[in-house]
This record gives structure tokens, sequence and C-alpha cells, in this order.
């Protein structure tokens, strides 16, 4: 019988969601600051593309952080799922038996 190996990327909910709410966060409070310190006029649209760019850069970093790797494997009538966080690299095996 053949085997299948099978590698996934998952992406919890949670954890995203929790990675967009910290993006908009820090993006809107980083220009508010750097507002507050400066004496002199700076113009709006500088601190909008600024605070988008920090938005985009904070977006890519944290896209490789924010995932879980499935490894699945069906052997016959054994389905195998191994679960790797990124964050905590920790695994969780489920084995399932007898599936048709």
């Amino acid at each position: 019988m053949k085997n299948y190996e099978y590698h996934l990327v998952h992406i919890p909910r949670v954890l995203y969601t929790l990675r967009t709410i910290i993006i908009l966060i820090v993006s809107i409070v980083i220009p508010i600051t750097i507002l507050m310190t400066f004496t002199y006029q700076v113009h709006s649209s500088f601190i909008i593309i600024f605070s988008l760019g920090i938005a985009f850069l904070l977006f890519k970093i944290s896209s490789r952080y924010v995932r879980n790797h499935l490894y699945v494997i069906i052997k016959g009538d054994l389905l195998s799922i191994v679960e790797t966080s990124t964050i905590t690299q920790k695994k969780q095996e489920r084995k399932l038996i007898g599936i048709t």
C-alpha cells in the first residue's frame, strides 16, 4: 500500500487576530508619540506614510511566527497528524485508525 505524506501550513485564528490588533495599535501609537515629541510642524502625509510603513514591516516580520506546521501521513487505514507550533516548538500528534 502506498504512503502519502503532506506538509501543510495552518494559521490559528486567535494568533492571527492578536497579530493584527497589535500591528494596528503599534502603527497608531508610534506616530502619535513622534508628533508629541517634535515641537515643529510635521506634515500629516508624512505621519500617514510612516505609520503605513511601520504596519507593513510588522506584518511582514511577524508572518512567519504566526503559523503552525502540519505533517499529515496516510498509511493504509492510519491517519497521523503532527502539529508543530512555530512559537513554542511544541508538537502534538494525533492518530486516527480505520478511516475509509
